[in-house]
């Protein structure tokens, strides 16, 4: 019984190293797919594994159109902007919330992380998928043309 426990003890360290040795290795987290609504607000999650020296940066579509980028200093768009404070938790939640969306901005997005240089890719996500429904209008509105 003594052999059992010390032979599960040592495996279990063996596992242990293995998985401390790989956390050094950057991921990047993002949900497969978001859906919001005309005129209303979304939130395009990225979470890192760890924190990172390198900046973090978001685009839009398979031609890669920056949206948002963690260290320029003039806006993209008004419309786009950091849903976590840079000073709030660790440096690991990028999220972006996109405000007054429409049907221009249902595509793919990409949050990427770059080395400390600033513009080597470091590591990037699978990508989020926005889908964006029209906003429900009632018949008046449809009558009026609203």
């Amino acid at each position: 019984m003594q052999y059992l426990h010390a032979t599960l003890s040592v495996v279990f360290l063996l596992i242990s190293s293995s998985i401390t040795k790989g956390s050094d290795e950057l991921t990047v987290w993002q949900i497969p797919c978001v859906t919001g609504i005309e005129g209303e607000s979304v939130i395009m999650n990225c979470t890192l594994s760890n924190e990172t020296l390198g900046p973090v940066k978001w685009y839009k579509g398979d031609n890669r159109t920056l949206i948002y980028s963690q260290i320029t200093t003039t806006e993209l768009s008004p419309r786009i902007i950091r849903a976590v404070p840079d000073s709030a938790t660790r440096n690991i939640y990028h999220s972006i919330n996109i405000t007054n969306i429409t049907s221009e901005d249902a595509g793919m997005y990409y949050c990427m992380v770059f080395n400390s240089d600033k513009e080597t890719v470091a590591t990037s996500g699978l990508g989020t998928q926005l889908h964006v429904c029209c906003k429900y209008k009632t018949i008046a509105e449809r009558i009026n043309g609203m």
